[in-house]
């Protein structure tokens, strides 16, 4: 059974670098890059999820293209730790933008200069994150339990690798709306010395899976498939109990270590060369599906910070039991691996954060922050009733620059390239540079978009940003290419619904599933008269596939 044509709902179709705190700097200093070398590759840039490309671009930036695309529903609507879905994220290489849709499946391709589509390829179901483009390659998972591997200039299909056990059935569930793998993939791809690894599975005992495979050719270099029961982890309330992960967000890799996020649980350690696990503890209210790394840490979102020593919460007291007998820790009421009172006390140096190095560039408020991480550490911080022991712990790090911006409200940091810092000023797009002996932040540039912007990336001495409306927005300097994006095919609209669909009387609603197929007319029928969910399933997917395209944005 192939399933390859969804269509849900008529809302779809209804329509490192020099560190800034040692010397001034302004938007043109740093590489400047505008080849296919200066590339924005994975989300938030490399595999540290640093948010920072040390190429800088061009001053004057202006918009060269737009293109909208289509509106979804996130999988996990009420629980912003798990809304690793919540924006398109672009990545760009080679002048070629990919951006992966979960409204339709799809992954396209854009020119990089005018916006034009290049290729667009289907898959089965959402593909939620973003891909990594290496050595002219894209590489994503997606919901229908597959990673694929395209071509980047052509979206041509290299390879495609089953994301469970071969011993498995290829069975479908209705998921978030949407019919998907009982193993979708939702550990976003990294790439690291010719590997790529990623996460799939997102039910503890159904199996869950982290995979190592070859860019080149999909091989199979490693598989850990025992996340789903570990014994004797730390979880609520600092208990020792059998659990599991659930791979939810972008995976991260060092020379050492593979870094998994869990959704609202804290992310989980690997050793990279052959999958075996490092360290997790679950964590108490701190998990978060956005991880990156911050000097000597990990960070997630905005409470949760684990030593990348020894992959524990930097509030835990563990580290007073010394050489003590395991034994004897374990019985010891003065000592928690899992702080239950909050440890991170302010705000910044989280994972909207900008890093270089042990620096954490944020924007709150209007108010540009530095905090350095290298100078941090945790002091004893009163009592709590909610945990047996004496006292607590508190993390600090050295604020090291404080500079108002003149901006206000609900504005954040999305991407650094060189020595310039883009981000989000309610729905403004803005750029800031640091500059004079006390780094004052100056506003440099700025354009009003229409929406509140959600992610920023630089390649090829451009910029691109989506935003918050589905909306794809290309920069560059000097007056762009001329180039409207086309129409929309025109669709075949019928007066009266197909008898055979309006026989029974009341539309359906629902989930509908189609096997073999729909006319145009039909489909449109169902678009436009039933507020149901459709589910094609054919064995050619081609004229389906067709009938996607010319329905969506």
């Amino acid at each position: 059974m192939c399933v390859r044509y969804q269509v849900f709902g008529i809302m779809l179709w209804a329509c490192i670098g020099v560190g800034v705190s040692e010397r001034a700097s302004g938007v043109g200093d740093g590489p400047t890059c505008d080849g296919p070398t200066c590339d924005w590759p994975t989300y938030r840039y490399d595999a540290s999820r640093s948010g920072f490309s040390p190429h800088a671009l061009p001053e004057d930036l202006q918009l060269h293209w737009r293109r909208q695309l289509p509106l979804y529903e996130v999988a996990f609507p009420h629980e912003p730790r798990k809304q690793f879905d919540v924006s398109y994220q672009p990545v760009v290489a080679s002048g070629v933008v990919v951006v992966a849709s979960p409204a339709d499946g799809s992954v396209r391709a854009y020119a990089a200069g005018t916006g034009e589509e290049r290729w667009r390829y289907y898959a089965e179901a959402p593909v939620r994150l973003a891909p990594v483009l290496h050595a002219g390659r894209v590489l994503f998972g997606a919901d229908d339990g597959r990673f694929r591997c395209l071509d980047l200039e052509s979206g041509e299909l290299l390879w495609e690798h089953r994301a469970f056990l071969e011993r498995a059935p290829d069975a479908r569930l209705l998921g978030n709306h949407r019919l998907i793998s009982h193993w979708p993939v939702r550990g976003g791809p990294v790439v690291w010395d010719g590997t790529v690894y990623f996460g799939s599975g997102v039910w503890p005992t159904m199996g869950v899976f982290v995979w190592g495979l070859d860019v080149d050719t999909g091989e199979v270099r490693w598989v850990n498939s025992s996340l789903g029961h570990i014994e004797g982890v730390r979880i609520d309330h600092d208990v020792r109990h059998d659990s599991g992960i659930s791979p939810q967000g972008y995976l991260l890799a060092t020379e050492q270590r593979l870094v998994v996020p869990s959704g609202r649980a804290h992310p989980l350690a690997l050793n990279r060369g052959d999958g075996s696990l490092f360290h997790w503890v679950m964590g108490y209210r701190s998990g978060d599906w956005r991880v990156v790394f911050g000097g000597d840490y990990v960070l997630v979102g905005e409470r949760g910070v684990l030593s990348q020593a020894d992959f524990r919460e930097v509030g835990n007291t563990f580290q007073a039991a010394g050489t003590a007998d395991p034994d004897e820790v374990e019985t010891r009421r003065d000592l928690t691996e899992s702080p239950r009172q909050p440890y991170k006390l302010f705000r910044g140096a989280d994972t909207d954060s900008i890093i270089d190095g042990s620096r954490a560039y944020s924007l709150l408020d209007g108010v540009f922050l530095i905090h350095d991480l290298a100078q941090s550490g945790v002091v004893e911080h009163g009592e709590s009733p909610l945990q047996a022991v004496s006292h607590v712990l508190r993390w600090d790090a050295r604020m090291t620059h404080r500079a108002p911006t003149g901006l206000s409200g609900d504005t954040r940091l999305l991407a650094r390239a060189g020595d310039t810092f883009y981000g989000q000023a309610g729905t403004r797009l803005v750029a800031l540079r640091l500059t004079g002996g006390t780094l004052a932040a100056e506003v440099v540039w700025q354009v009003e978009v229409g929406a509140r912007p959600t992610s920023v990336i630089a390649g090829g001495g451009r910029l691109f940003a989506a935003l918050e409306d589905g909306t794809l927005l290309g920069f560059g300097a000097g007056v762009g290419a001329e180039f409207e994006p086309p129409e929309p095919e025109s669709r075949v609209i019928h007066a009266r619904a197909p008898e055979e669909l309006a026989a029974d009387g009341d539309p359906p609603s629902g989930f509908v599933i189609a096997l073999g197929g729909l006319s145009a007319e039909e489909t449109e029928w169902f678009l436009r008269e039933t507020p149901a969910r459709l589910i094609v399933v054919a064995e050619d997917a081609e004229p389906h596939a067709r009938e996607r395209r010319r329905l969506a944005l």
